[in-house]
């Protein structure tokens, strides 16, 4: 039973949980009690969650809040109550708020202990089978709903829509449900999701009328993060796509929606929209967005994707985050995302396995004036022993998180040990199919060339000598010395 100041404290933070200051209070108690890394747990993350994804103090205090995990996790969690059906997500902000259910009757069976010992306010859960419904009461509360897997029973629909609980939600994400145009346009004109200001609707089958449903509904003019994805070209498989994707219609519907506006980060990937894209960055409407996802466009690796549009974006468009992966584009293409206005800002750049041809393309955009603002930039295609090269040659400044990938090739990460640019890294992650012993030598040989990194993520393999490679590695001055240590694949750590 929890001690009864602390649970004063709890519930202060449950009655206001938008608040930073209830939290706050309660970190100061854990202090106060002699739990020092539990306090500066809630402190950090209430720090990061005040940060865009790309800040090197937001990175720093996430790296913190892993190491503490690392420590004490197990211990923490163990107040959590074991519940079959149930599993437990991250602690964000302070407390583990978000529980993944089974399903729905899982769900109205259980809800209630969650919420005893913990502020349960994320849950993902599928669609109700058939003879089963969402418990309404169950929903109360709740500030983020993810519901998954086909929709069998259209009346659920109706049935959430109606479910004035819902007013308390800021994020809904609908992922994989292979909803009708008809059950998408009754949920989002309910009233009760008016406060929205995140919707995903993911690998939608229903394109440009997913567009048309949300500018018609009128309901949600909060929006500040949108997403309207489906499977791209390459994750399609040989019987290609059998449904429509956002086109330039429902671009152009999006970008003349007033609400559009408020918007700050959109993602569109899986859509083809490779020749739509004048739409879209031309749109005064969209002008706001700092973040923009659109991988998997177009025809993949086979179909070179049309960049020239962001030369001419709208005037005021200032993007700060780019994802771009899994895309073909030509030296023209990369040679307008070099001269585009509108990423003169750019901090983030990811471009995992992006398909351009040939190394002049590598050349030109590494060349971009705007490449040395990049903070944080994700490349994984082709040769990644040329991408570091041209890395390290053009060494920007600011970069601390780097991600590198592509077909193998040794001594990637023995170019990026002999250059400036490893002083300045504090989060490298290298994707690749094997652990290259002259790397992890080059890195066990030269600790000091990578003396802010705190966060490093290695290649995985299945053979025995790469796993003592590793190991060798995690004994070695810079493996003791980092705060984060783990390879491609492996669970992420839960605080």
């Amino acid at each position: 039973m929890a001690d009864p100041m602390e649970q004063q404290l709890i519930d202060a933070v449950r009655a206001d949980p938008d608040a930073d200051g209830p939290r706050l209070v309660y970190a100061d108690w854990l202090e106060e009690q002699g739990q020092l890394d539990r306090a500066q747990v809630v402190r950090a993350q209430l720090a990061e969650a005040q940060l865009p994804s790309w800040d090197l103090a937001g990175l720093h205090h996430r790296i913190d809040v892993l190491r503490w995990a690392r420590d004490h996790a197990a211990a923490w969690r163990r107040g959590l109550p074991r519940l079959e059906g149930v599993t437990w997500g991250p602690r964000v902000r302070g407390f583990v708020g978000h529980a993944t259910f089974d399903d729905t009757t899982t769900f109205a069976q259980h809800v209630d202990a969650c919420r005893a010992a913990t502020l349960l306010d994320d849950v993902t859960l599928p669609w109700p089978r058939f003879g089963h419904s969402l418990p309404h009461a169950a929903l109360q509360g709740l500030r983020s709903l993810t519901l998954q897997g086909e929709l069998y029973q259209p009346e659920a629909v109706d049935s959430l829509a109606a479910a004035a609980e819902l007013a308390t939600l800021r994020t809904l994400r609908l992922q994989a449900s292979g909803l009708e145009s008809s059950s998408l346009s009754r949920l989002v004109a309910s009233p009760h999701l008016a406060g929205l200001t995140r919707l995903e609707v993911s690998r939608s089958p229903l394109g440009d009328e997913a567009v048309f449903d949300l500018v018609e509904s009128g309901s949600m003019t909060q929006l500040r993060h949108l997403g309207v994805t489906t499977l791209g070209v390459d994750q399609l498989g040989s019987q290609g796509r059998d449904h429509d994707t956002v086109s330039d219609a429902g671009l152009g519907v999006l970008a003349a929606w007033g609400a559009a506006t408020s918007l700050r980060s959109l993602d569109l990937s899986g859509n083809e929209l490779s020749t739509s894209l004048q739409t879209l960055l031309s749109s005064d409407t969209l002008a706001g967005l700092h973040t923009l996802a659109l991988r998997d466009l177009g025809g993949g690796r086979w179909s070179a994707m049309r960049l020239e549009p962001f030369v001419d974006a709208a005037s005021e468009l200032q993007l700060r985050s780019l994802d771009l992966s899994n895309n073909s584009v030509d030296l023209d293409g990369v040679g307008a995302l070099a001269d585009a206005h509108c990423l003169a800002g750019l901090v983030e750049l990811k471009v995992r396995r992006l398909y351009t041809g040939d190394a002049e393309s590598f050349r030109r955009l590494v060349a971009a004036p705007w490449f040395d603002e990049l903070q944080v930039l994700d490349v994984g295609a082709g040769d990644p022993l040329l991408w570091t090269e041209l890395l390290v040659e053009r060494a920007p400044k600011k970069l601390h998180a780097l991600t590198l990938g592509g077909r193998h090739r040794s001594g990637v990460l023995a170019t990026l040990a002999r250059s400036p640019l490893a002083s300045q890294l504090v989060r490298l992650t290298y994707h690749s199919r094997s652990l290259d012993p002259v790397d992890v030598g080059a890195m066990e040989d030269r600790p000091d060339a990578f003396e802010r990194l705190r966060w490093l993520v290695l290649p995985r393999s299945r053979r025995p000598q790469e796993h003592e490679t590793f190991e060798r590695f995690r004994a070695s001055v810079l493996g003791q010395r980092l705060d984060v240590l783990s390879r491609v694949g492996d669970p992420p750590l839960l605080p």
